[in-house]
């Protein structure tokens, strides 16, 4: 089962954070019991209210991108708002820095400059709503209507005019 072997790889990657000894012995206490209790561990430790809401926008394209998004795409596609009115490459965010946060759970190939989630089930673990924080809790409606909203305002910027 491929779940089991994510699992697994999930366990060795946090036994192999540990420094001591005594480390190693409380991570094998507190390893996740289930690879959706890995999944609640890896969101939870997703840092600041900057960072969550450009990941959760980066899981919403992931997951309604009709192709795999190159990296470039993705850093414009969640750097604007609804509210916004014009392009501004001030405000595309530094990727690199939002992927290491989420290493676990997006992967980048560089190969093709792509971007997608890390395993089919994190997809499965976001659309089923069990995601210990709510702003990794959407439908695959909500990320998709998110996403047509975000179009609409593109196509609207006045730079297009």
């Amino acid at each position: 089962h491929v779940g089991r072997f994510l699992w697994v790889s999930f366990q060795v990657d946090d036994l192999c954070k540990a420094e001591s000894d005594f480390e190693i012995r409380q991570a094998l206490v507190n390893l996740p019991r289930s690879l959706s209790e890995a999944y609640d561990r890896l969101f939870s430790q997703i840092g600041d209210n900057e960072q969550i809401k450009y990941i959760s926008k980066m899981f919403k394209w992931i997951l309604s991108a009709r192709r795999p998004l190159t990296l470039n795409e993705l850093a414009e596609a969640i750097a604007f708002d609804v509210d916004d009115t014009s392009w501004d490459a001030r405000k595309i965010p530094t990727m690199s820095r939002l992927l290491q946060v989420c290493k676990r759970l997006i992967e980048f190939d560089e190969e093709s400059q792509t971007v997608k989630f890390s395993h089919y089930t994190v997809q499965q673990y976001l659309l089923s709503h069990l995601s210990a924080r709510k702003e990794f809790r959407f439908t695959k409606r909500d990320a998709n209507n998110t996403i047509g909203e975000l179009c609409v305002t593109y196509l609207s910027f006045s730079d297009f005019e």
